[in-house]
């Protein structure tokens, strides 16, 4: 979830940033604000962008996530040969 949050940031600042200031509208109400508030703290936006330490939380809400998953993914293969040995000992 929060790599689809910040993956959506960069897209839209991305595809917001080539249109003239005229055209820029933000149909979901929240990239345009100053402030997004989240569970994992508030992140300050300028003209779409992370400002100031935003950027650098959303980097490790992002590492972490991708630990996360990584982690969950690789869960089963790391124990079944674990589980393997400790029945040929039982």
């Amino acid at each position: 979830m929060h790599r689809t949050i910040f993956a959506a940031c960069a897209l839209m600042a991305a595809a917001t940033a080539s249109l003239p200031a005229s055209a820029q509208t933000d149909p979901h109400g929240w990239l345009g604000t100053e402030t997004l508030k989240t569970r994992f703290g508030d992140f300050a936006f300028k003209n779409g962008y992370p400002v100031g330490d935003s950027a650098e939380r959303l980097l490790e809400l992002q590492k972490l996530n991708r630990a996360v998953d990584v982690y969950l993914t690789q869960i089963m293969p790391v124990r079944l040969p674990f589980a393997r040995v400790c029945a040929r000992l039982a």
